[in-house]
């Protein structure tokens, strides 16, 4: 199979109507036009890797599933878990340096303390300019 076949298919498999393909447009235009875009970059991590930090600090504790549905949408359940254990264990290698911890409390949620926060909020705000 051909990597455009594949493609196709892959898109048709994702958007079966025209709509769902405009939705989706329409989403992902409104995150790009948000204050806190997911092009935001703090502390050298990936825009991806910022809006899970960013998630996870704004809820304090969170689960993997709520946190894969809120980043990747719809298409969340059908990323794997090891998609997001891989960029959890990217972000905390990132953020040791700057004494921001993510932990893993019991039932797998992902939790971050108040001087993590706090220190993520301040890191935040200076990345966009102080207007965070």
């Amino acid at each position: 199979m051909s990597p455009l076949t594949y493609w196709n298919q892959d898109l048709r498999r994702r958007f079966p109507t025209h709509q769902a393909a405009l939705d989706r447009i329409a989403e992902l235009e409104e995150l790009r036009s948000a204050p806190d875009s997911t092009a935001l970059r703090v502390l050298g991590l990936t825009p991806r890797e910022t809006q899970i930090v960013d998630f996870i600090a704004s809820r304090r504790h969170v689960s993997d599933e709520r946190l894969l549905i809120a980043i990747w949408g719809s298409e969340g359940v059908e990323h794997p878990y090891n998609t997001l254990r891989v960029h959890i264990m990217n972000i905390r290698r990132k953020l040791a340096r700057s004494s921001i911890r993510i932990e893993t409390i019991h039932g797998g949620e992902l939790r971050m303390d108040a001087d993590s926060i706090a220190r993520w909020k301040e890191a935040a705000r200076l990345a966009t300019g102080g207007e965070r």
